[in-house]
């Protein structure tokens, strides 16, 4: 083709154009601008795709990485609970574990007082966490072992003679919730703990118990594994002797003129209050 024939059909090409409204000669640059951003941006969200597919496989690994350390959390709490109530009751037992929430033929759900919840931890669903505890007892000379099941997601056996959380005294009440906040403990334990009468309601054959293991808890030891424990400070207010004289340090808080008053005591002066309140 000539160049003279070129430029004719490039004027023949201009008339044609001039005849649309609006033309936008730059529309040619607007479209290769435009696919260029569009292909970025589908780089992009296929980067985001990619992105999203692991942080999916990261929470799943870390879902599965939470519910093992809960159960291995969970066996070494059960296990300081079983310990620190043979200690504190001596001659019972207790036992703690987790209920999963199917049911066969052999068991049945145990009344409960509580509404139904369930914790998922892996691919397991559990109804919650069941406690069973041993208070024996010397009647008419001889030792009769009383099996108690407390808290929620616990099941009865057919046949059992045991009994729920109502037959629990006030006192074995406490018994069983110091033991296991005991056990907590063990697992991540406080610089100190503040107890406002915790103790009100125990029982006297058990307030010993309770206080040589708060005492025991204060110091550095190790248990049967050999881990180490640097100890806890307990904070705490009572009305039994069991527990004050185990303490290091005693206090009385007395009520005067409007205002309390507080000054150091010896055990000694405490049991003569309490033995004379």
């Amino acid at each position: 083709m000539t160049v003279p024939r070129l430029r004719a059909l490039i004027g023949e090409k201009n008339q044609a154009l001039e005849a649309f409204p609006r033309q936008n000669r730059n529309c040619l640059d607007y479209f290769e601008r435009y696919t260029k951003k569009f292909d970025e941006l589908r780089g992009k969200y296929a980067n985001q795709g990619r992105i999203e597919a692991q942080i999916k496989e990261l929470l799943e690994s870390l879902r599965g990485k939470k519910a093992m350390s809960i159960e291995d959390n969970f066996k070494t709490m059960a296990k300081h609970f079983s310990e620190t109530f043979a200690r504190v009751v001596p001659g019972g037992s207790a036992s703690l574990r987790l209920v999963k929430m199917q049911v066969d033929d052999s068991q049945k759900s145990f009344p409960t007082q509580f509404p139904t919840q369930k914790v998922t931890l892996g691919d397991n669903e559990y109804a919650g966490i069941r406690v069973r505890v041993s208070f024996n007892q010397q009647i008419s000379g001889r030792e009769e072992e009383e099996q108690i099941i407390v808290a929620d997601g616990g099941e009865q056996e057919e046949g059992s003679n045991d009994l729920g959380l109502a037959q629990l005294s006030g006192g074995q009440k406490a018994v069983v919730a110091a033991c296991l906040i005991f056990a907590i403990q063990k697992i991540d334990a406080a610089p100190f703990y503040i107890m406002d009468e915790f103790d009100a309601a125990l029982d006297p054959q058990y307030c010993q118990g309770i206080a040589e293991e708060m005492r025991r808890l204060s110091r550095p030891h190790s248990d049967a594994d050999g881990k180490q424990y640097v100890g806890s400070q307990f904070l705490l207010s009572t009305h039994k002797i069991a527990i004050a004289e185990a303490a290091d340090k005693v206090f009385e808080v007395k009520f005067r003129g409007q205002k309390s008053q507080l000054k150091a005591s010896t055990a000694a002066a405490v049991r003569s209050i309490l033995e004379k309140a």
